[in-house]
């Protein structure tokens, strides 16, 4: 798995004159190849097989520099999400660009977000985009007719990065965070949701969704929370300096990344099997 959370990670990849922005690189899903984005709006792809860069895509927009970006790679490999903020300008909310990779084209959508986009994530069937603001809002994007946001959802609570944004595996739901460690289950195609109350009321940087679609890891500035989603039960494990979490495949522990990019394992508390 690799789990890059700053680009200082990428030290001897990336030259001082690439002026990219303060956007995170984005994983191939072969995870063989990254992607940052410049403060131009151009994208930077690198190929860790070759170690050069293989690839730069241009921005056809005329964007309100210097821009923060967003990026999320599709999990079919063949799409680059982009969504872009001004760094300066607070009233500028952001376009979108849905990018094909192999050549470089791409569609850009005024995404007329309620704020500032904050999260992009695809569905994993690679059809729909997922993207949150910093008010709470999400939209959803079909890939298929990228026109106009297909389905979308207001919340009147925020969390304090903005909602950060996870398909279940099964491409059915999406956990939405709110303020204070709560969580929003999703059905975009029913409209239905389901809310999580926190077990510890502190914003949430990550969320991260077992394999089997029936556990939730939510992280937050004072710990880990794991939902059982099945019956609803959270479970708080106090943690500090933890930038990012993931399911390993047996779905009985999580990988975190701390702050030094360091990767350990944490249990999952409720799993008998565990001693």
């Amino acid at each position: 798995m690799k789990v890059v959370t700053q680009r200082n990670d990428l030290k001897g990849w990336i030259s001082q004159g690439d002026h990219l922005s303060q956007s995170k690189p984005t994983w191939s899903p072969e995870s063989s190849r990254f992607a940052l984005a410049d403060s131009m709006g151009n994208i930077h792809i690198w190929d860790l097989n070759h170690r050069d860069r293989s690839q730069t895509i241009p921005y056809t927009g005329t964007p309100a520099m210097p821009l923060i970006s967003y990026l999320a790679w599709s999990p079919d490999g063949k799409y680059l999400a982009h969504g872009q903020v001004s760094a300066q300008d607070q009233s500028y909310s952001g376009r979108l660009q849905i990018i094909e990779i192999t050549n470089g084209n791409s569609s850009e959508q005024y995404m007329g977000l309620h704020g500032r986009v904050t999260s992009l994530d695809w569905s994993p069937d690679s059809r729909y985009l997922a993207v949150g603001s910093n008010e709470g809002d999400v939209q959803i994007w079909d890939n298929k007719a990228p026109d106009k946001p297909r389905y979308t959802y207001s919340s009147d609570k925020s969390g304090r990065d903005g909602a950060k944004l996870r398909w279940s595996p099964d491409g059915k739901q999406l956990a939405i965070t709110s303020d204070y460690g709560h969580i929003v289950l999703w059905s975009p195609f029913t409209n239905k949701r389901a809310d999580l109350e926190p077990k510890s009321p502190s914003s949430l940087s990550d969320l991260a969704w077992s394999s089997n679609g029936k556990y939730l890891a939510a992280l937050g500035d004072d710990g880990i929370t794991f939902w059982d989603l099945v019956h609803s039960t959270p479970t708080f494990v106090p943690y500090v300096n933890i930038l990012a979490v993931r399911w390993q495949d047996d779905n009985r522990q999580v990988i975190i990344v701390d702050q030094y990019n360091n990767t350990s394992t944490l249990a999952r508390p409720d799993d008998s099997s565990e001693k």
